[in-house]
């Protein structure tokens, strides 16, 4: 799950709780992704430039935008080659 304190979509809540439940997401899906053996692709810390970006996200300050969406995939992309 990425950084969802970066949202304008969540600007105007408190950033401490969000965070920590971010994190707490973050811990559950990397150690059920480990569990499965699965490969693990990790938006946290992937997609810090998320800042810098907000052309990535959409009007509605939440989703990615398309362009959001065609880095995402750029990830996913680099995480399985």
């Amino acid at each position: 799950m990425p950084d969802l304190t970066l949202l304008p979509y969540f600007s105007s809540d408190d950033p401490q709780p969000l965070f920590t439940r971010v994190q707490q997401y973050n811990t559950t899906i990397a150690s059920i992704v480990k569990s499965h053996r699965a490969i693990l692709v990790d938006l946290y810390q992937k997609w810090r430039t998320l800042r810098d970006h907000p052309e990535y996200i959409s009007l509605d300050g939440l989703h990615p935008s398309t362009l959001g969406y065609t880095q995402i995939a750029n990830l996913f992309y680099q995480a399985l080659t």
